[in-house]
Order: structure tokens, then sequence, then C-alpha cells
């Protein structure tokens, strides 16, 4: 999907000067300000795009991203028929079409980055972030290599100019992932495609998190709470646990003190007793 999204955003560059400002006539700055527009506004729906993704999932996300971006990309080609049905000029129209791209676009990374973090665990998310981010440096290959190409052959053949086809073709490769997206894609608990010991590789974070914080209840709830005194010789209390202690000073009592790990019993106590002699020794500092 994103070697796609940058073959599509790049239709416009490898166009223009050769084929579209022949007919319309742009300018240098007819250009630049259609290219800022698009700037501005994938700029600005990046704020959005992440949000809407995390709203409905990616599944229903990436497939809107790319549905926008894909009818974005294919506008282009209908220039004509909107300057002769709309009355709009040209340089308009494509900043209309160019809104519409950057859009969808905006969805592709956020989506993208989603989904890594849904199949993959913690361990391998580099690796795998940096196979789909390789994707824009294969569309930006690929790109000046076939799009012109497309564009020459079929201005040759006396279909419109050429760029018309060049966007139509560019933009249905996206409407063609999308169904090979909805064919395979579903979250890694609801697809067929992963097998049982595939899923237990996938979630391993979340078991080794409940584990830890497993451990670190148990320890907490094995607690054991002392009146002692400290090098005053002032009454104090000492929390200890079977690795070590975590708590001694201070004067009140510690049976309301919350015992959900020992990262916040620790700090319950700290802000319950501040000016109390704190000692943390043998646990792990992810606790």
């Amino acid at each position: 999907a994103t070697t796609v999204n940058y073959l599509d955003r790049q239709v416009l560059s490898l166009t223009w000067k050769d084929f579209i400002s022949l007919e319309f006539t742009w300018s240098n700055t007819d250009y630049g300000n259609i290219t800022a527009v698009f700037a501005l506004v994938y700029a600005v729906a990046n704020v959005f795009s992440g949000r809407f993704v995390d709203l409905v999932g990616t599944r229903k996300g990436y497939l809107w991203a790319i549905g926008i971006w894909s009818v974005g990309a294919c506008l282009h080609a209908f220039c004509g028929t909107a300057m002769s049905l709309l009355a709009l000029d040209s340089v308009t129209f494509f900043i209309i079409a160019r809104v519409v791209l950057g859009i969808g676009e905006s969805g592709n990374f956020p989506s993208a980055i989603k989904v890594t973090a849904e199949y993959f665990p913690k361990k391998d998310r580099a690796f795998a972030t940096s196979l789909f981010n390789a994707g824009s440096t294969v569309g930006a290959l690929v790109a000046p290599l076939s799009i012109p190409a497309i564009a020459r052959y079929f201005k040759s053949i006396g279909v419109g100019n050429g760029w018309e086809a060049a966007f139509i073709i560019i933009g249905a490769l996206g409407f063609i992932w999308m169904g090979f997206y909805v064919a395979w894609y579903e979250k890694p608990e609801k697809s067929s495609h992963v097998n049982e010991a595939e899923l237990i590789y996938i979630n391993q974070d979340e078991e080794e998190e409940a584990a830890a914080a497993k451990a670190a209840a148990e320890a907490v709830a094995n607690a054991k709470v002392e009146s002692t005194t400290d090098a005053n010789g002032n009454a104090a209390v000492k929390v200890s646990f079977d690795n070590g202690i975590l708590f001694q000073g201070g004067k009140a009592a510690l049976q309301n003190t919350a015992k959900t790990s020992l990262k916040q019993f620790a700090e319950t106590v700290l802000n319950a007793y501040p000016d109390c002699d704190v000692a943390i020794l043998g646990f792990a500092s992810s606790d």
C-alpha cells in the first residue's frame, strides 16, 4: 500500500511538464500552487487521520484511506470533463483533486504503523516497520520508470494526451490493493490465516506483562509490615518483601496502602510519608 501511495503522488510531477502543461499552458507558479496545497493538506490531515484509524480500527481505517486517495488519483484524469461541465479552470480542478489525494494519503502511515503493532511483538516491530517504510522508496524508484512510459504509450495510440491514462491506471492500483486487503486482512485473533502458535508469538508481550503484574501483586500481597525504630530511636515502620526491604521509616501504619504493584505501592508510601528514609532493594526496575 505504501508503494502505491508513493506512485499516486508522483504522477503529477512526472507528467505535468511534458504532457499536462502543454495542454493547459501551466506556468511554474501554477504547478507550485498545486503542489503546495497538496503538501499543506497532507500535513494537516495527518493530525486527524491517526485518530480516525484509532476510532474505526485498522481494517476500516486503511480501507477508507486507500479508497479516498485512489479516488483522488483517478479524479485528476477528468479535468477536461470538469472544465466543460463545471466551468472550472484546470488549476482549480487539480487543486481539488490534490486535496482529496492528500486527505486519503495521510492515512497510510498511521494505518501501517497500527497494523504492525497488531501483528508483531515489540522486539520485531522495528524490522516490520522498515519493511513497509521501504515501500516509499520502491514507489519513488518505480514511478519514473513506469509513469512517463504509460503516458507516452497512450498518447501515441490516441487515448487522450496520455497523462489521463497514467492517473487512472496508477490510481486503479489502489482499488486492486483494497480487494486483496479485504480478502486477507483481519486482526490476528480473528484471522483464519493465523494459527495458534503464531497468535501466541504475536501476543507474547501481553502475556509477559500479565505475568509480571501477577508476580508484583503476589509480592505486594505477601509484604510484611513491622514496627521498628530509626537510627535516632524514633518509632518507625518497615515494609519488607521476600527479595528485600522496600520501605522503612515514618510513624503511621500502612494498612490502607494500595497494593496493586510494587511501583504503585512505593509511590503511595512515598506520597503519604515524604519525610521518610527509603530503601528500594532487590527487585527489577521494570516493576
